[in-house]
């Protein structure tokens, strides 16, 4: 028993002088090389900027009121003791735009050069910011120049400063939508909206609530036209110094009816054709069903639609006036698509279109030899000149 401990005592102590021969010179190594790499740090002067920037403190906007138009400009010189080359100016942001800049000019050493640029906050987030202006010196770094600031927001929009209103028919209901704007200027600064102008496709309603809120009301001049739309609305402003205008709008899909073929088959038995004898049949045109109908919210956020970017649009689907209404369900309405309906048949052919509360009737009269050239025709059935569905005319023995 002595012995093993004996033993495993000094397999223990030979361990630990392995371990501090090899282990304690590495950790040495290592604070030998970070303190190296810190010293060589501290005594290696930085390389200068090619360009100093003067004026600075013009950099700094501070607030901004969310729709203001802020110019600025600063001044470069040429900090180096050679001539320096200046290539171009350019910026990183929709929100920044040059109203003067040198392009393709020589500065002498100690020469100077403006930079004018002016800020647009309806192009940014209410929030603090940090844009880049970057300027490109032949041979040397691109050199980053930083404007500041925060955009402060002023208006207020109820529900949102854009209405998505789904996928909808657009063609005989009426409906109407409302934004209200409400601005938060204090003191003498008295924001006024001013009446856009008639567009098209709708009519604006803009109404004075107080000397600080207003209300626009969209109506739609229908039918409106087929197609995704993003109908944004510029409401030029008076009243607060180089404030811009107010973006609001409407978004979404018109379909118009959908109609398609109950049957887009047709059979028929030759055996029930009496010879010499013309015969009929009948389809229906029916409205297709909304079942794959995408209504899932058709906007992102709406810095994608110039719409206030810190907003997200209201969904008000106008598909739900519509189903109350129930147009399709009206014999007046299958008396004005029966207007719009062709066919284009082989000579020989008519066709009846009879209106019903919940469809319309095709009712063809074939000729007795229509199937003598040819067992299978298809006809094209079209509204407001767009087809809407194929006919098969299969003739069987």
């Amino acid at each position: 028993m002595l012995f093993r401990l004996e033993y495993a005592r000094r397999a223990a102590c030979r361990l630990a002088v392995i371990l501090f021969v090899s282990v304690v010179p590495l950790l040495f190594a290592n604070t030998v090389q970070v303190n190296k790499e810190k010293v060589s740090a501290e005594t290696v002067p930085k390389k200068p900027a090619a360009l100093q920037i003067l004026d600075a403190e013009s950099l700094q906007l501070g607030n901004i009121l969310d729709r203001e138009q802020r110019d600025f400009s600063f001044r470069l010189r040429n900090g180096l003791a050679k001539t320096l080359l200046l290539k171009r100016v350019r910026v990183n942001c929709p929100c920044l735009s040059l109203q003067e800049a040198p392009a393709e000019l020589t500065l002498a050493p100690g020469a100077e050069c403006r930079v004018k640029a002016r800020l647009d906050a309806g192009k940014i987030k209410a929030s603090k910011f940090d844009r880049v202006i970057m300027i490109e010196v032949e041979g040397e770094e691109l050199q980053l120049v930083h404007v500041t600031g925060e955009r402060v927001q002023m208006l207020d929009f109820e529900p949102a400063p854009g209405i998505d209103l789904g996928t909808f028919a657009g063609v005989d209901v009426p409906w109407s939508r409302t934004i209200r704007i409400k601005s938060r200027f204090a003191g003498n600064q008295v924001l006024e909206l001013l009446p856009p102008p008639e567009n098209e496709n709708f009519a604006y309603k803009l109404e004075r609530l107080s000397p600080t809120e207003y209300q626009l009301e969209f109506t739609p001049k229908l039918p409106l036209p087929k197609g995704s739309f993003k109908h944004i609305v510029d409401i030029s402003t008076r009243g607060v110094e180089r404030y811009g205008a107010v973006k609001v709008g409407l978004f979404g899909t018109v379909t118009g009816w959908l109609l398609a073929l109950d049957n887009p088959t047709l059979l028929i038995d030759l055996k029930t054709v009496q010879p010499g004898k013309s015969f009929t049949r009948e389809v229906k045109v029916l409205a297709k069903s909304k079942e794959g109908i995408d209504r899932r919210r058709r906007i992102s956020p709406a810095a994608r639609t110039n719409v206030s970017a810190d907003k997200l649009a209201n969904v008000q689907l106008v598909s739900a006036e519509e189903e109350v209404a129930g147009s399709l369900n009206k014999l007046e309405t299958w008396e004005k698509i029966a207007t719009e309906i062709e066919m284009a048949f082989p000579t020989g052919v008519t066709l009846e279109k009879i209106p019903q509360e919940d469809g319309l009737v095709l009712k063809m009269t074939f000729p007795e030899d229509f199937f003598s050239q040819r067992l299978r025709s298809t006809v094209q059935v079209s509204f407001q000149k767009k087809v809407i569905d194929r006919l098969r005319i299969v003739g069987w023995k």
